[in-house]
C-alpha cells in the first residue's frame, strides 16, 4: 500500500485526518445487523439496500430520505443499541493498520453523539 513516495509523503504532511466509518474501517456488516434490528424491533419494512444506499448523509437525512423521519428517535435508538451489540463485526481495511504505523501516525477517533450532546475520543494505535 505505500511505496518509496512514504517518506516525502511523512515530512510534508504534519495532520491527516480520516473517517473511521466506511474509510479506515468496513462497518457495513455492524450496519446490516444493526438495521435488521431495526426492522425487528420499531417494524420497519426498508431494505437494508435501500438504507445503505444513502450512506454517506446524516442519518436524520437517510431517514427523511427513504421516508422514516416520523419514526426517528425510535430508529436511531434501536440503531445504536444494535451497533454496540454488534461492535464485535468490525474489521480495518487490509493494510489500514500497516499503513498508519508506516506513516507513524498517532491515531485516535472521536464521536460526537447528538443524541446526548457529548464527545468521546478514544486513541487507537
Amino acid at each position: 500500500m505505500l511505496n518509496s513516495n512514504t517518506s516525502r509523503f511523512k515530512k510534508a504532511k504534519e495532520l491527516v485526518l480520516f473517517d473511521l466509518d466506511g474509510v479506515l474501517l468496513d462497518s457495513k456488516e455492524n450496519m446490516r445487523l444493526s438495521w435488521e434490528s431495526v426492522q425487528d424491533k420499531v417494524g420497519v419494512t426498508v431494505p437494508f439496500d435501500r438504507y445503505f444506499a444513502e450512506i454517506g448523509r446524516t442519518f436524520d437525512s437517510i431517514l427523511y430520505r427513504i421516508g422514516l423521519s416520523d419514526d426517528r428517535v425510535a430508529i436511531e435508538a434501536a440503531f445504536r443499541t444494535a451497533s454496540m451489540e454488534n461492535i464485535g463485526v468490525l474489521k480495518f481495511y487490509p493494510d489500514v493498520i500497516e499503513t498508519l504505523f508506516r506513516l507513524e501516525a498517532v491515531v485516535s477517533t472521536a464521536e460526537q453523539n447528538p443524541a446526548i450532546g457529548r464527545r468521546k475520543s478514544w486513541p487507537l494505535c
